[in-house]
C-alpha cells in the first residue's frame, strides 16, 4: 500500500492508506499483473477493469478478432478477488434488424 500525499475533492484524507489492486487477464492468454494499481475504492476498480477490457477488445478488433472468452480478474493485496470483468459484459453488440 502507498500513502496518498494530498486530499483532492472526494479523496481519502492526507495520510490515508490507498489500496493496491491487481488486474489479471484470463481466458485466451493468461497474464498476471505483478505491479498493480493504486485506486481509492471498488468503484474505481470497476471503472478501471471496464476500461481495460474495452481497450484490449478494441486493439483485438483492429486485427479482426473479438476475444469474448476473456475476463479481467481483480485481486486486492491479499489475493482476494474483489471484481471480475467478463469481456462480453463490457460491450453491447448491435445486430441489424432482420426486417430491414
Amino acid at each position: 500500500m502507498q500513502v496518498r500525499p494530498s486530499q483532492p475533492e472526494g479523496r481519502p484524507a492526507i495520510g490515508a492508506v490507498v489500496p493496491r489492486f491487481f488486474f489479471h487477464l484470463h481466458g485466451g492468454q493468461d497474464l498476471s499483473d505483478e505491479e498493480g494499481v493504486l485506486l481509492d475504492d471498488l468503484d474505481a476498480v470497476r471503472v478501471q477493469a471496464l476500461k481495460g477490457a474495452r481497450d484490449i477488445m478494441a486493439n483485438e478488433v483492429k486485427s479482426g478478432h473479438l476475444p469474448l472468452n476473456e475476463s479481467i480478474c481483480v485481486t486486492d493485496e491479499q489475493g482476494a478477488v474483489v471484481h471480475r470483468q467478463r469481456f462480453p459484459d463490457a460491450i453491447v453488440i448491435v445486430h441489424e434488424s432482420e426486417s430491414e
